[in-house]
């Protein structure tokens, strides 16, 4: 497993006592509706049910049907990008069984890119293009449909830069990668695994600057960095743009498209030697 794999994969898991936690708000007797301080017709959403309706991945509760879905792969790479998931998907798995059983939580950090770096960070073998979130596919590792990792679809509009080895054009389709989804068994369960509510994210339809980073054993993708520019200006998909934006550190948000792919060349960093 690829050194960036690890750095974009990393994630924090949080164990909270049982004995000392103090009992959920909606386990505690409720109070008179003379002291709460929410209308009747506006109750707080209840917290072990995520609110998707202005989510950004809204799209990943619609469960993709294995009986139906058509791979974009033949076997072999599906099998190697199945064993490239298999031990980070499980690992995540265990630890969180481990978690509940234990009475606690487990959450997952957002990564270790940091806003304070450069706007377009400097990664070994990173590809850099404009590409449309044209359609997804959920896969699962096993019968038991517990390891689960969607991939988005891309279809590719413009390169500007890519490793050497790497040989993409106008028209192409590729896979970036994502842990968790929702899929239907052929009994019709739908089995959901790492799916929380995003403010900001890929969506279907959407045109994108991405910065992928690629794994060869499976020749997929893994999106590094992005921006929205489906409105025909650069605008901030992520909170680390967020932060940029209000630091005055972005010189792309806000830029037209055209402006943006005369800009790129000069702008983008060369490939680092590690």
């Amino acid at each position: 497993m690829s050194v960036w794999f690890l750095r974009l994969f990393i994630f924090t898991v949080s164990f909270v006592a049982g004995l000392c936690a103090v009992p959920p708000l909606w386990s505690q007797n409720p109070s008179s509706s003379q002291d709460c301080p929410c209308p009747p017709s506006q109750p707080s959403p209840h917290p072990s049910q995520p609110d998707f309706s202005n989510a950004a991945n809204k799209w990943q509760l619609a469960a993709a049907n294995l009986e139906s879905q058509v791979d974009t792969v033949n076997p072999t790479p599906r099998e190697q990008r199945d064993a490239f998931w298999k031990v980070p998907l499980g690992t995540y798995r265990d630890e969180k069984k481990a978690a509940e059983a234990a009475g606690g939580a487990m959450f997952t950090s957002p990564g270790a890119y940091l806003a304070d770096g450069p706007e377009f960070s400097a990664v070994k073998g990173a590809t850099w293009v404009i590409a449309t979130f044209e359609d997804f596919h959920v896969y699962a590792i096993g019968r038991d449909y517990e390891l689960l990792y969607t991939e988005m679809n891309f279809r590719v509009e413009q390169v500007f830069k890519e490793p050497e080895g790497l040989s993409l054009s106008s028209g192409a389709l590729v896979d970036a990668a994502i842990p968790g989804g929702s899929i239907g068994s052929p009994n019709g369960k739908v089995f959901t695994s790492r799916i929380e509510p995003q403010q900001r994210g890929s969506q279907p339809a959407h045109k994108y600057l991405l910065q992928l980073l690629y794994e060869p054993h499976g020749g997929f993708f893994m999106a590094n960095a992005r921006w929205d520019i489906s409105s025909g200006k650069v605008e901030s998909d992520s909170p680390v743009e967020a932060y940029r934006i209000a630091h005055g550190r972005t010189s792309i948000v806000g830029m037209s498209v055209p402006d943006l792919v005369n800009y790129l060349p000069k702008a983008l960093p060369d490939e680092p030697d590690e």
